[in-house]
């Protein structure tokens, strides 16, 4: 199963420390939100195909399973990413 938390939990086999590898998801967040458009377009993507993406295969809600409190921060960012794709 991937999640962020698996994600963060594997960072030191990398030699990413655990704010690093919060940093490295939060850009990717970002990326995905602000490049989903465009690339669903250069993809010629129907309407249908990109709401059957968005969300499920792209930001599916069970990325953040296991975030405890500690990262509210990622979870927001997380949401606020997912929110610009489903719309």
């Amino acid at each position: 199963m991937s999640t962020l938390r698996i994600c963060l939990d594997a960072a030191p086999d990398f030699s990413i420390k655990e704010d690093d590898a919060m940093a490295i998801i939060a850009d990717q967040l970002a990326t995905i939100a602000g490049e989903w458009t465009g690339v669903c377009e250069a993809a010629i993507l129907t309407e249908t195909d990109r709401k059957l993406f968005a969300g499920r295969q792209f930001l599916n809600r069970d990325c953040v399973d296991g975030l405890g409190a500690d990262h509210d921060d990622l979870r927001e960012r997380f949401e606020a990413a997912r929110a610009r794709l489903v719309g």
